[in-house]
């Protein structure tokens, strides 16, 4: 018989299980937008949260490109938030948000890509359909490799829409007190 020492092996088994479950914890967790892409900025993973806003926002861009008298049925991936997690790894935001928040995404992975710039508390608002605003603050990073290599880009966003609803608030209330003031 052959008697090996695997000692090392299973300490190093039980370190990898122990980073997957933080990151699965992490990523099944967080209300924060959490995605990995590719080169190509096609996803490669991405968080619960990540996932929903993305269906919510991919069935809105489905309704409202479409004319109310072609009401077209939405294809398979929107059919349900688990057909959509399916059809999400491999595509890039231009398979289901508008050409503008699409390329607006795309422009800022590669530029990060090139540069090895990271984007760091950028403030950003995106009209919905509704007529409301959604204020983010993103940061994007470049993904490397154990060599230090760029294989693409991560990032995370935080909604804080009500945060800036209520700075709103607030500076019409100063301006109600002022103009009271001044009478």
């Amino acid at each position: 018989g052959i008697n090996r020492d695997i000692t090392a092996r299973k300490r190093a088994e039980i370190m990898l299980a122990f980073e997957r479950d933080l990151l699965k914890s992490l990523l099944e967790s967080t209300p924060d937008l959490i995605y990995f892409k590719d080169l190509q900025s096609r996803f490669v993973r991405a968080s619960k949260s990540t996932l929903k806003h993305s269906f919510e926002s991919a069935l809105r861009h489905h309704h409202s490109s479409r004319q109310s008298a072609d009401a077209v049925e939405a294809p398979p991936q929107l059919a349900s938030l688990e057909e959509f997690e399916k059809y999400l790894i491999g595509k890039t935001d231009f398979d289901f948000l508008d050409e503008e928040r699409a390329r607006s995404a795309y422009e800022d992975e590669q530029e990060i890509i090139r540069t090895c710039q990271p984007i760091i508390g950028r403030l950003k608002h995106t009209p919905m359909g509704d007529g409301a605003v959604s204020w983010r603050i993103t940061t994007k990073m470049p993904w490397r490799d154990k060599d230090e290599k760029i294989i693409g880009t991560f990032g995370v966003s935080r909604d804080i829409t009500a945060l800036k609803q209520a700075e709103e608030k607030l500076a019409e209330y100063t301006r109600q007190l002022e103009q009271k003031d001044r009478q």
